[in-house]
């Protein structure tokens, strides 16, 4: 009888970091691919489904094995927000010769990663701001993501979009003064205020800005003390709460004695101002009371939560530390960055 594997997928915005394991839990093979995202490759879908053929022939033919060998896969990938959009990425899987797997968004995967129960929520603040959970039956929610129709709270985006807001009511409208209106001329290359909005505009359209990549400004002029940056992240946190209290109530997560939360992403892990984590948790005390709910920060890659999720799905016990850590240590030892 041919051996049996298991393949785990982080695809991201960026980059996606493929494995591929036996069934007892031992690293076969690592793959370092690009972004596997419709939403970030030009060619939307069709460009993603050349990019997983191209993937898979790789990853098979360097490893001598059919797909018919893949006895279980979980593929965590950025964009998958829609039933539509996991449907039609399904069907791509299934073109390539894979029988029995799972296509989620990627945030999920922050949960099985960093959380031994599996149960628990995952926050992903970066260049967009996204809310999975996992209940304790298998339900899974997701809120967020979907900016294209609906503003996201957090986010690098959104957080550059409100850095001109805020510096708009600054300089335009009369508003609270603020140091991100000085940062932003610097950045935009202006001396005087009534360029900036038209330089700004010309700089985005032309690529030489990004929207996003302003955030920082609102993390740094926070840490140096400015109101209306400490206000505006004091404010973020706490609709972040709101979030989070939809999917503990929604999960029926309230019984626990703690409710794990998993924080990832950038807005998180590498701010210079902690007050929208500061806020997030005064408010989440607020509502269910002082240690109910553990913010942690994913210490582990997200592909680690894809293969543990694949192995537990097989009747691997992957609550058992040992196993646990053997898998994990496996994977974090052979990928490099």
């Amino acid at each position: 009888m041919a051996k049996e594997y298991i393949i785990g997928l982080d695809g991201g915005g960026t980059k996606s970091d493929c494995v591929l394991l036996n069934t007892e839990g031992q690293l076969v093979d690592y793959l370092k691919w690009g972004t596997t995202s419709h939403e970030f490759l030009p060619g939307g879908m069709p460009e993603l489904e050349r990019e997983l053929k191209k993937m898979f022939t790789e990853l098979f033919d360097r490893n001598g094995i059919e797909p018919l060998q893949i006895r279980r896969a979980v593929f965590g990938m950025a964009g998958v927000d829609t039933k539509y959009q996991k449907q039609k990425i399904s069907e791509m899987i299934v073109q390539n010769g894979l029988k029995d797997f799972r296509v989620c968004n990627d945030g999920y995967l922050g949960i099985k990663a960093g959380i031994v129960s599996g149960v628990g929520i995952t926050i992903i603040n970066g260049t967009g701001c996204s809310f999975t959970g996992i209940g304790e039956i298998g339900e899974m929610m997701q809120v967020g993501g979907q900016a294209v129709v609906m503003d996201d709270i957090g986010g690098g985006y959104m957080i550059g979009r409100n850095i001109v807001r805020l510096v708009h009511r600054d300089l335009i409208l009369n508003g609270k003064p603020t140091m991100l209106s000085g940062m932003l001329m610097k950045k935009v290359g202006v001396d005087s205020p009534d360029d900036l909005m038209d330089d700004l505009v010309q700089k985005v359209g032309e690529g030489a800005i990004q929207i996003k990549h302003l955030a920082p400004m609102m993390f740094e002029a926070a840490h140096r003390g400015d109101e209306v940056a400490r206000g505006y992240l004091a404010k973020m946190g706490r609709q972040i709460a709101e979030y989070v209290t939809a999917i503990v109530r929604k999960l029926k997560l309230e019984h626990r004695d703690v409710i794990e939360v998993v924080l990832i992403g950038s807005a998180f892990l590498k701010a210079a101002d902690k007050t929208h984590i500061e806020s997030l948790e005064a408010e989440t005390e607020r509502r269910f009371g002082r240690g109910k709910i553990i913010f942690r920060p994913l210490a582990v890659r997200p592909v680690c939560g894809a293969a543990l999720w694949a192995l537990s799905d097989i009747g691997c016990d992957t609550a058992n530390k040992e196993f646990r850590e053997r898998v994990i240590n496996g994977i974090e030892t052979h990928i490099i960055n």
